[in-house]
């Protein structure tokens, strides 16, 4: 999770989803209008598509192995779809919701920013995140781009309620984008007693007029990552030794 990326999706073959990541581009009807490389070795590139309603738009999410997460967002920074083609999640909105958060809401610094928002898995299977997020009166300018703060604590259950994972921190908003980015923070996966400490923070963003536009290839704090395919080479490598 970023600052608020709440998973939401269900794949629709007219939306052109792209299958692989190394050949991933732009689907078919969308334009990109925005990359941004962020910390934590991850870039993500955003896009609007014809067949969408027109508040609507896409992330797609980049690491050393390729894309990693597609995620539709309207105007209002809620999060309407996703997508993780690993682990092979389709989930959508699902009417039971409660409480979602409205971006025009929270740039009011409306106290009453409660998170109860339920998911549905293409297989029917139930996702709950459950928390808080809010905007708070404190500009930061990064590469240029002038953002707000927002902090935020969310967990995620699934099924029979069992809280699988959880994030606190702090992250960013650029309220005329209508996007929100990650900040630092820390967060737990399976052992609530153990968050560790995370920083997925942007550093550039990349525009249609400049190098690295749509690209898919992450290029901050990757020195210490190393993809799947090179792990499976020293894998095979380590074999053949007699």
């Amino acid at each position: 999770m970023t600052a608020w990326r709440i998973a939401i999706g269900a794949v629709a073959a007219t939306l052109a989803l792209p299958a692989a990541a190394a050949d991933w581009a732009v689907p078919p009807g969308c334009s990109g209008f925005l990359t941004v490389q962020s910390k934590e070795c991850r870039v993500s590139n955003h896009y609007r598509c014809s067949n969408d309603s027109p508040d609507r738009q896409w992330q797609a999410d980049f690491d050393v192995d390729g894309l990693m997460l597609l995620t539709q967002t309207d105007a209002e920074a809620r999060q309407w779809r996703i997508v993780d083609p690993r682990k092979g999640t389709d989930l959508s909105l699902d009417p039971m919701s409660s409480a979602i958060p409205k971006l025009s809401d929270l740039l009011r610094y409306n106290p009453d920013t409660a998170l109860e928002q339920w998911m549905t898995g293409a297989d029917g299977k139930k996702t709950f995140f459950l928390g808080f997020v809010q905007v708070i009166d404190e500009a930061v300018v990064i590469d240029g781009i002038a953002l707000q703060r927002t902090v935020f604590n969310i967990s995620k259950s699934v099924g029979d309620t069992r809280v699988v994972s959880g994030e606190r921190g702090f992250g960013f908003v650029h309220p005329e984008w209508r996007l929100m980015f990650a900040g630092a923070g820390e967060r737990f996966e399976g052992d609530m007693s153990n968050y560790k400490p995370h920083d997925g923070s942007p550093v550039d963003f990349v525009f249609a007029d400049e190098p690295g536009f749509l690209s898919t290839r992450p290029i901050h704090d990757c020195e210490m990552m190393v993809s799947s395919a090179e792990i499976l080479g020293s894998t095979n490598s380590l074999r053949d030794l007699p």
